[in-house]
């Protein structure tokens, strides 16, 4: 994620600054919000990333959750019987539908 608003095709993502708390005329990154068909499916924060199903258990819902978790939290979304998985380095933890998880972000160094 550039840190910057684009939208492709479905997705949409929308990215939230703050004013600087050193330099009045600046501001940083506060969070982005991932869309996926006008729904919201993820929040990136600094130090956690949020994410949900909306009730859409599809391909492309689980796609696009999977590389948010995978690139940001060194996680995965998977599926078994029917049932999504969201696996952390610490945890396995079922998905629920239309439930907000918070996953710990990695350091990016």
């Amino acid at each position: 994620m550039e840190r910057k608003n684009m939208h492709i095709s479905n997705t949409e993502v929308q990215c939230h600054t703050v004013p600087h708390p050193f330099d009045k005329g600046d501001t940083i990154l506060d969070h982005c919000d991932v869309y996926l068909f006008g729904n919201l499916i993820a929040t990136v924060h600094p130090d956690s990333v949020t994410v949900t199903n909306c009730g859409y258990r599809t391909a492309t819902t689980k796609s696009r959750l999977h590389v948010i978790l995978r690139e940001f939290c060194g996680a995965c979304l998977s599926q078994n019987n029917f049932e999504w998985y969201i696996t952390t380095p610490d945890d396995v933890i079922p998905m629920q539908d239309r439930v907000n998880y918070t996953i710990k972000r990695v350091p990016l160094f």
